[in-house]
């Protein structure tokens, strides 16, 4: 028998990982290059940008034709970033041996 388990929005963050989308802010500050559009649209906003997805649509509005392919080019380099800190949180997470995180489910 296989058992599919889900894993709902939240579960990283109660094991103590750094992973909302304001948690990678700075790095991606740090990191991505200096004339990144996105990069700019988020320092030049005054509140935090909980919601990426929703904040690119519309910010989206504001770019002429002529700097789409920019913006592919800087959200190319957004989701690089993001991978790169996901992957260094979760390489913060200390896994137990697979038997007890087995048991552990079937509790």
């Amino acid at each position: 028998m296989n058992i599919t388990f889900f894993i709902g929005n939240g579960f990283d963050i109660n094991l103590g990982l750094k992973t909302r989308y304001s948690d990678f802010y700075p790095y991606f500050n740090e990191h991505a290059k200096k004339d990144n559009v996105i990069k700019q649209w988020i320092n030049e906003d005054e509140k935090p940008w909980s919601d990426l997805e929703e904040k690119l649509g519309q910010n989206l509005e504001k770019l002429k034709l002529n700097e789409i392919g920019k913006f592919y080019d800087d959200k190319s380099e957004l989701d690089l970033l993001l991978l790169e800190y996901l992957e260094q949180e979760q390489n913060k997470l200390i896994l137990l041996d697979d038997e007890t995180i087995r048991k552990e489910f079937i509790r």
